[in-house]
């Protein structure tokens, strides 16, 4: 889910934060370097949330150093690449540096956990992903437009109704794809209610 909530936070973000924060001494000028930002950080939300699974990988073959290496080796990258950046795209540059850095670390850790491996069954991630990220386009070119015709509406309007219409989007392509996870999630859900109406029935 981290490619539609990258593709929801880089075109709906600025209403988003100024529903959560635009308040005080927080003002539109604030909003807006916010999401310049935020729009940088979002690039990498894939690598962030898949990191966390990487590294656990490491650790359950008893490797803890390589995970540490390439995080060092990823964050010296991150320094350097926000000296190169910040003067261009000010805080988007910070934003940018680490996304960056975090997205070549997930990808090294892959390469080396693979080879370690051997088959990941990438065949069946590569379709999955591939429907993810047909869907999320089609979120984006219904989302776009909206946010751009409602561009000076109320910010609670756009966040609130632009993100109910990207879900849904998102919800019904990924159904048409026939998405695994979106499968998976179905039927989670319909034995959830399954069991809950025989527990109502006792």
């Amino acid at each position: 889910m981290t490619i539609p909530a990258t593709v929801g936070l880089f075109i709906l973000g600025t209403p988003f934060i100024a529903l959560l924060f635009q308040r005080g001494e927080f003002d539109a000028q604030s909003t807006a370097e916010t999401a310049w930002a935020l729009r940088f950080f979002s690039i990498a939300l894939f690598a962030h949330s898949g990191l966390e699974i990487i590294t656990r990988a490491f650790y359950a073959m008893h490797d803890t150093a390589t995970p540490v290496i390439v995080g060092v080796a990823a964050m010296a990258l991150n320094i350097a690449l926000s000296l190169v950046l910040i003067a261009p795209l000010a805080q988007g540059g910070l934003a940018l540096a680490n996304s960056v850095a975090t997205i070549l670390e997930v990808m090294i850790l892959l390469v080396i956990l693979r080879r370690r491996m051997g088959d990941m069954d990438q065949k069946r991630i590569l379709g999955s992903v591939a429907r993810i990220v047909v869907a999320s386009i089609a979120m984006a070119a219904v989302i776009v437009p909206f946010a751009n015709y409602f561009e000076s509406a109320n910010a609670i309007f756009v966040a609130v109704v632009g993100g109910l219409l990207g879900a849904v989007i998102y919800f019904g392509a990924t159904l048409l794809l026939r998405s695994d996870e979106t499968a998976f999630v179905l039927r989670r859900l319909t034995r959830k209610l399954e069991n809950e109406n025989r527990k109502s029935k006792i």
